[in-house]
């Protein structure tokens, strides 16, 4: 039960991003539906990175907290804030 109740978990908790969105290693997306580009800083390009690596809201948090040594508090607020951003760009669904 308990197994089947974490893959539930995870399977809902793995944040999309879009097939057509390309990132590089410094930080620079590229959108070729529409021909958008971004640039964001590097923990934002290592959380993309990981959710294009199909990794789950729990492990990008694991991976980032440890990397960047950051509150957990602090990630989720803006872990949140910056998924709705990606939403609201059509980045990622």
């Amino acid at each position: 039960m308990q197994d089947t109740i974490q893959a539930i978990y995870t399977k809902f908790s793995i944040m999309n991003i879009k097939q057509n969105i390309s990132i590089s290693k410094n930080g620079f997306l590229f959108d070729a539906e529409t021909g958008d580009s971004y640039s964001v800083n590097k923990t934002a390009a290592e959380i993309l990175n990981l959710m294009k690596e199909g990794k789950n809201e729990s492990e990008i948090k694991n991976a980032i907290v440890s990397k960047f040594e950051v509150d957990e508090l602090v990630f989720e607020r803006n872990y949140y804030e910056f998924t709705n951003l990606l939403k609201h760009m059509n980045i990622m669904y």
